[in-house]
């Protein structure tokens, strides 16, 4: 839905330009726009775009379900916590409030989307899905299953390596309003605040093209405010608190692992000296070690065991691009958090204000940070 929300922006761009250039040439322009961009990409936008709207149409508002007398109990605590977390990200976070996880809608599902990553073999590249007018996503998200399956059959037919992940959620970048699904209920404490915050951070700030920027500043606020939020809420001392330390600790060495696994195999693929051949050799017997290396000192890693299937997952380019989309230059917005005195209201605020060079915004951080 990222692709529909850019598709629909550049209207609104058009929209508020209308006293100034909006005739009847730039409309023809606009439809002109908008019958290529369906024309070579019909129907994946038609069939999501219909999927999401059938979604919307069941969306209840959540003040309806609070002032209905027969609302259970359990729903009604759930919904006002994701109201609390709503306001905290704005008042502690600085995030833009809007309506954002104001509707609830009930799915008979435990995710979202079905997101498609695909990579070469024997390098890191991404296979980059593009959009007339819109952008290039190194991904691409569906919400059926099947559909999935098929785009990663159909890169892996070309020589890909795929991988196929589970989302909670996608931002519309504010354009919508972005729903409560009623699998998260199952959420612990910890991970609905920093899914709802991660969610914000996109609707606040988003540069385009630059998917791993706000995929990085984005894990960094949602990782630092829903820790904050449990602690305002229960105390450091609390077991939701506790808990939360742990899902970061094991959610920190997985990352750690995976940046080792990714250095260790770019020293192979970037080697002209060997074949391709030797470099997919070599590629497996690396991640084989790396697996069996995680099986065996798994209790000395990890501090519960949401990884364990890490040794026997199907790991491959894609994989492991997939996680270093999110990971590979956070701690550099840690590096300005620390800046700022560990103030996540006043990091978001700088953030805000900085003038991002849209083709290259880890530069421009980097700059901030030496400033």
């Amino acid at each position: 839905m990222e692709i529909a929300a850019a598709l629909l922006r550049n209207f609104e761009e058009l929209y508020k330009m209308r006293n100034k250039i909006f005739t009847i040439r730039t409309l023809l322009f606009a439809v002109a726009m908008a019958f290529c961009v369906f024309l070579l990409n019909g129907c994946y936008i038609l069939k999501q775009g219909t999927c999401f709207l059938k979604y919307s149409i069941k969306a209840v508002p959540v003040k309806k379900i609070q002032n209905n007398p027969e609302t259970p109990e359990d729903l009604r605590r759930f919904l006002s916590l994701v109201n609390e977390i709503r306001d905290f990200a704005a008042d502690s976070a600085g995030l833009n409030k809007n309506s954002n996880f104001t509707r609830y809608i009930d799915i008979n599902k435990n995710h979202i989307v079905d997101v498609v990553y695909g990579a070469g073999r024997t390098d890191f590249s991404p296979y980059t899905w593009h959009f007339p007018f819109i952008g290039s996503f190194p991904n691409k998200r569906f919400f059926d299953l099947t559909d999935a399956q098929k785009e990663a059959g159909r890169l892996g037919g070309k020589g890909y390596d795929t991988y196929l992940a589970r989302a909670d959620a996608f931002s519309t970048l504010g354009f919508f309003s972005d729903p409560i699904y009623s699998f998260m209920k199952n959420f612990s404490i910890f991970r609905i605040a920093r899914l709802i915050i991660h969610e914000q951070t996109h609707a606040t700030l988003f540069i385009k093209n630059q998917l791993q920027f706000n995929e990085e500043l984005a894990m960094f606020a949602g990782n630092e405010g829903g820790l904050r939020f449990v602690k305002a809420k229960y105390g450091d001392t609390s077991k939701v608190y506790r808990q939360a330390i742990i899902e970061l600790h094991d959610e920190d060495a997985y990352y750690k692992l995976i940046r080792i696994l990714y250095t260790q195999l770019k020293k192979v693929y970037d080697d002209s000296a060997i074949t391709t051949d030797e470099k997919l050799r070599n590629k497996q017997r690396i991640i084989a070690r790396f697996q069996d290396s995680v099986a065996q000192n798994y209790n000395s890693i990890f501090q519960s065991p949401d990884y364990a299937g890490l040794s026997k997952i199907n790991m491959n380019n894609a994989f492991i691009t997939a996680d270093m989309t999110y990971t590979l230059n956070l701690d550099m917005f840690y590096a300005l958090y620390d800046k700022n005195q560990r103030d996540l209201r006043q990091t978001i605020a700088c953030l805000k204000k900085t003038k991002f060079k849209s083709k290259d915004p880890h530069s421009t951080l980097k700059r901030l940070l030496e400033s």
